[in-house]
């Protein structure tokens, strides 16, 4: 039977239950005091099969909340809206779920997982479906109401054994090539700090900064405060009616979402700004995420939730500093709603500097070692998205019969018969 001879099945005529769950108030601690059951939320869905939650509901919840539906184990879970939108995971465990997430549970004449790479395959088209501008929404009825061509069951299971087996080894490569970025985001931390603190020259003469987190620096480095080698300027938000996205005024940055890797990208400009940053200033983000940083690469804008820094030091320098010590900077945060730093925090945080001649030596250093690892990341990052490109495309190639899983299975059947069934890893 061709894909072209699969029937076509609603998703509601696939699962006998369809549906989603709630969220008890948060205020009420009785309601997740106890690990009663199992309460899923879109932000434990990560494409695969649900291990654990972040969160349980009480007893008394489910008594009181007749949405709180609890769920069966193997039940398919789509997050309907927010971040997460679009994403999977089939349950391990009996769970209820919040109001975002799309359970879909005891199917009829279909494999539970083939509809999980089904819908992962098709990922991007159902996202398309949604509605709401802020908010993308894919609400039950688009759900229940998606058509998918149906292979009889014993071919759904042969197309999810060939893709559970791509998945896996491609998997294997993205995770490995992850793991490599980290180590490369270690050692690059680890030779930053290193050169800021204790410069270029290892035989160097050394002495006690008499900052723990510091430790011993050259004797002829100058421990200091930033509030005496820069001028710091904390941002402050002009009134919302004097925004806008229409190009008038001066490019603003309420905080970090602009942030690029160096440089903002502005989306909103202000006709009456309060403060802005100078030319090469160093923007730091005071609010959450804390510490997050750019280069003012023009005159910006800033909100309450950036200041900048203009240093009286060579700035890379000091650029260079606050990315070596940044977790320390940002353990000063503090906040219940939200972290963020003060400027007295900004001012009164340790600095060591050498003489000028020798910030710009230690800046030309970790200007091109960063720039290497960064390269290397930058390899590797791309090497991911085209592993993830590849997955999504053979998964889609493969719930939709463009991949005939049958006849590869007799190819692999002959190769191993021939005795060739391996090939080195040199080849």
């Amino acid at each position: 039977m061709s894909n072209k001879q699969w029937p076509k099945k609603k998703i509601s005529w696939l699962f006998d239950v369809i549906g989603s769950g709630t969220t008890p108030s948060a205020s009420n601690g009785m309601y997740y005091n106890s690990p009663d059951i199992a309460w899923l939320n879109t932000g434990d869905l990560t494409d695969s099969y649900i291990e654990k939650t972040s969160k349980y509901v009480s007893q008394q919840a489910l008594d009181e909340f007749s949405a709180l539906t609890v769920f069966p184990k193997d039940s398919l879970v789509m997050a309907m809206y927010g971040a997460t939108i679009g994403k999977l995971g089939i349950t391990k465990y009996e769970t209820t779920t919040n109001q975002a997430c799309c359970v879909l549970s005891k199917p009829r004449e279909v494999i539970t997982k083939f509809i999980f790479y089904w819908l992962m395959g098709h990922r991007t088209e159902i996202i398309n479906l949604s509605q709401g501008g802020g908010q993308p929404n894919i609400s039950q009825g688009i759900i229940r109401d998606i058509k998918i061509a149906v292979p009889p069951v014993e071919l759904q299971n042969k197309i999810v054994a060939f893709i559970d087996k791509e998945f896996e080894e491609t998997n294997q490569l993205i995770n490995k090539k992850e793991k490599m970025i980290k180590l490369l985001e270690q050692q690059r931390q680890s030779i930053i700090t290193e050169a800021v603190t204790k410069g270029l020259n290892p035989n160097v003469k050394m002495k006690d900064s008499g900052v723990e987190w510091i430790g011993e620096i050259p004797e002829h480095f100058e421990k200091t405060l930033i509030k005496y080698i820069s001028d710091i300027n904390m941002g402050q938000s002009p009134s919302s009616e004097d925004v806008n996205v229409l190009g008038d005024g001066l490019p603003f940055l309420q905080g970090n979402a602009e942030f690029g890797e160096f440089y903002p990208t502005p989306k909103l400009f202000s006709t009456s700004i309060n403060k802005q940053s100078k030319l090469n200033d160093i923007l730091l983000s005071v609010r959450a995420p804390v510490g997050a940083m750019n280069i003012s690469n023009q005159i910006f804008g800033i909100g309450r939730g950036l200041c900048s820094i203009t240093p009286k030091i060579e700035m890379k320098f000091l650029w260079y500093w606050l990315i070596g010590y940044n977790e320390y900077l940002k353990s000063f945060s503090t906040g219940s709603t939200f972290e963020a730093i003060s400027i007295d925090d900004i001012k009164n945080f340790v600095i060591c500097v050498p003489e000028k001649n020798e910030q710009l030596e230690i800046v030309c250093f970790l200007d091109y070692k960063i720039g290497q690892i960064d390269n290397v990341k930058k390899q590797l990052k791309l090497q991911i998205q085209k592993l993830k490109e590849y997955r999504q495309s053979l998964i889609y190639e493969a719930v939709t019969g463009k991949i005939d899983v049958r006849e590869m299975e007799r190819e692999v059947s002959e190769v191993s018969e021939d005795g060739c069934g391996y090939i080195g890893e040199g080849v």
